[in-house]
């Protein structure tokens, strides 16, 4: 008679062995690290540093939906944080070019504050 522990064990790893194969090792060419948007400055469309990406905000699915940026207002000081959709901030492909949204410094900086639920 055959163990129903080994039987359910074999079963097991032959199920997730595609799994294991699939796993990546490096990030690919379509994709971006958080860290390397963190601390990133943004421009605006009229071509003004805004301030930086301060977070990436995940939903429950794991995507990302907003992007924080600490506005910059005199010399460079924390005005505050504002929340613009993911899906409009501008990454590109080289890391020395500029991260962009589509909106002006005026847009930008009249957007509400962000506050985070601690």
């Amino acid at each position: 008679m055959r163990n129903p522990l080994i039987l359910a064990g074999t079963a097991l790893m032959l199920m997730s062995a595609p799994v294991l194969a699939q796993t990546p090792t490096q990030i690919e060419a379509n994709q971006r690290s958080v860290k390397t948007l963190t601390d990133r400055d943004v421009y605006s469309s009229d071509n003004v540093e805004i301030g930086e990406i301060e977070d990436v905000v995940l939903d429950a699915q794991g995507r990302a939906v907003l992007a924080i940026i600490e506005v910059e207002g005199r010399l460079g000081l924390r005005e505050k944080y504002v929340a613009v959709p993911y899906d409009q901030v501008r990454v590109p492909a080289a890391r020395n070019e500029r991260v962009t949204v589509p909106m002006t410094e005026a847009q930008i900086k009249a957007l509400p504050g962000f506050r985070y639920n601690d």
